[in-house]
């Protein structure tokens, strides 16, 4: 029993060595990578390689994602070298790549320093921030980046010149950093030495050099001068794994049509079940025609008002969707379906004048409304009837939602009940007018 016990000490020992004793491995996977605050590439995020004149490959180079040259034309080295992604020979993918990367260069070159560094970065650990040299920046040895557990921290270096990495230099990262959010803007041209890896997005003015078996965990993007490579290998940085997000839309009480429909839902993060505030939250459907848009409070709820649609109808659909963004991926929320209902409707009835001398004339006046909108309703069907023997028939209203019948005589003397009817449609509900008298002498 003690040897069991021994052994299995033993085991548990040898297991937290080698837990310790693991290596900084040559790929860096992130758990969260995006960040708000970091550089946009824009459509040069998904490159690998970019550049501006030319690229040269020599041996068996493995490029994972795409590969871009504008405004150059000359590719080669391809095969022997392979590339895992799609390549872009001065079209317009590729000039709009460059257009972005210009676009990210400007943004890195004019972040306010955090802090100046030697011209030798080896050797150091350093935290979050925008580290500037006037001059040349170079490495030789190792540079640990420690994001201090911001899985979003973002690192960015300029350098006035060049950068050049010693042979077998290296870029750890350690405490989440993320190589998206490294970023090297080179304000001439770049040199990776032999066996070096460097962890980040290169971005230099003009070329960019990477010797044999020099690595890249980022992007290499030459902005006017040519890359050139011999047996590299560079992994493009991307940003695959954003929060997954769960989007609820609650049920839409029905409504009369055109009046306000009100939605209503909540945004939250699936991996902890917390609101999602300060969100655009859009909505699509055949009832969502004027909902449209609503932000996110900060417990992550919303809600949304516009108008019904005109017309009374079962089945108006609204969706709830979320776009997603650098931290949190894009959602839709189930279909809720709604009503929209009939108007309720108002019906008065004149009978002029009420007293008529036996064979006299009068007319009776049915005035239809819209309960809803007050507005009157023309081209509606009123019908009457009366106490016998008096026959009236139906009538259509007009333009001012009245139904007039005149010229009608008055029967043997006696009083005598008359109604005014609305069968009601589709978008108005039937309605009878109250009962009035007419009095024969």
């Amino acid at each position: 029993m003690r040897n069991t016990y021994a052994l299995g000490i033993l085991s548990m020992l040898a297991l937290t060595i080698a837990v310790v004793a693991t290596p900084v491995s040559d790929s860096f996977a992130c758990l969260r990578c995006p960040n708000p605050s970091s550089v946009s590439m824009g459509t040069a995020a998904s490159y690998a390689i970019l550049a501006g004149s030319t690229i040269t490959n020599t041996g068996s180079t493995i490029i994972n994602g795409d590969l871009g040259l504008s405004p150059g034309t000359a590719v080669t080295g391809f095969p022997p070298g392979t590339v895992n992604g799609v390549t872009h020979v001065a079209d317009s993918a590729a000039d709009q790549a460059k257009t972005d990367l210009t676009a990210a260069y400007n943004d890195a070159a004019g972040r306010t320093p955090t802090a100046t560094v030697s011209a030798d970065l080896g050797g150091q650990t350093l935290t979050p921030g925008v580290y500037n040299s006037a001059s040349s920046l170079g490495l030789t040895g190792t540079l640990t980046l420690d994001g201090q557990g911001d899985k979003t921290a973002v690192f960015i270096f300029q350098a006035g010149s060049t950068l050049t990495t010693a042979s077998a230099s290296r870029v750890n990262l350690i405490n989440g950093v993320c190589a998206c959010n490294v970023f090297w803007q080179v304000g001439s041209s770049a040199t990776l030495g032999t066996n070096s890896l460097i962890r980040g997005t290169i971005m230099a003015d003009q070329s960019i050099t990477l010797t044999t078996g020099a690595k890249v965990d980022g992007r290499v993007l030459a902005m006017n001068a040519a890359v050139t490579m011999d047996t590299n290998k560079v992994n493009v940085c991307t940003n695959p794994t954003t929060s997954p997000t769960s989007i609820t839309l609650k049920s839409i009480t029905s409504v009369p049509w055109g009046n306000a429909v009100v939605v209503s839902g909540s945004l939250v993060n699936k991996n902890n079940g917390a609101g999602i505030g300060g969100e655009t939250i859009t909505f699509t459907g055949t009832g969502a025609g004027s909902l449209g848009t609503a932000t996110t409070a900060s417990d992550g709820t919303f809600t949304a008002s516009g108008t019904s649609p005109l017309t009374a109808a079962t089945g108006w659909t609204v969706q709830a969707q979320f776009a997603g963004n650098s931290l949190y991926g894009a959602k839709d929320s189930s279909v809720k379906p709604y009503t929209t209902l009939p108007h309720a409707t108002t019906l008065t009835l004149a009978v002029s004048p009420a007293s008529v001398a036996n064979g006299g004339t009068y007319k009776v006046t049915a005035t239809l409304k819209d309960k809803v909108t007050l507005t009157p309703l023309s081209g509606m069907t009123v019908s009457f009837t009366a106490d016998s023997p008096i026959v009236i028939g139906d009538m259509t209203t007009d333009a001012s939602g009245k139904a007039v019948q005149s010229g009608l005589i008055a029967p043997a003397a006696g009083t005598y009940g008359i109604q005014a009817h609305f069968g009601g449609n589709s978008q108005y509900k039937l309605v009878n007018s109250a009962i009035k008298q007419l009095t024969s002498t």
